[in-house]
């Protein structure tokens, strides 16, 4: 099982589907609300998931996770690799911030955040990756093992 903190705003960014229940509300939901992909609802074989309640593994405490809402499965990893069962939290103040920008200006866009998170985060270090990147490096290393695996031009 994945995990990871999100926002309110993070479906909408990356253009993903909530197919049942809802999305995170702002200040109305607290740590405990979860939004769980359509690969935990079969894997548990809940027909109606929205006020499930679980316990994250490990967690020793009398509290429970409760389902809000269900996100349509998208692959986390490689596309080599099944998609898992995920949970998604809501920490609005999770240290990862993900932005879509036009392809119009990166560079100028790039500059703008970065000054923004100097003023707001002096003391923490600014970096980035862009998701096609991340994407593309996890299949580079397959791309240079086909490279050794093609047949030979002359052998027929």
């Amino acid at each position: 099982m994945d995990d990871y903190g999100i926002d309110e705003d993070f479906f909408k960014t990356l253009g993903m589907q909530v197919v049942k229940g809802r999305n995170f509300i702002g200040l109305t939901d607290t740590l405990r609300s979860i939004i769980v992909n359509e690969n935990m609802v079969k894997y548990f074989g809940w027909d109606n998931p929205i006020g499930k309640k679980v316990k994250y593994p490990g967690d020793t405490s009398n509290f429970y996770l409760e389902v809000v809402g269900v996100v349509k499965d998208f692959n986390q990893k490689s596309l080599y690799n099944p998609i898992a069962s995920l949970l998604l939290f809501y920490r609005p103040n999770s240290n990862n911030i993900q932005v879509k920008l036009s392809p119009a200006n990166i560079p100028a866009a790039v500059a703008n955040i970065e000054k923004s998170w100097k003023t707001n985060f002096p003391e923490l270090p600014f970096s980035y990756t862009f998701l096609d990147q991340d994407f593309d490096s996890q299949y580079a290393a397959d791309q240079r093992e086909e490279k050794y695996l093609l047949p030979f031009p002359f052998l027929q």
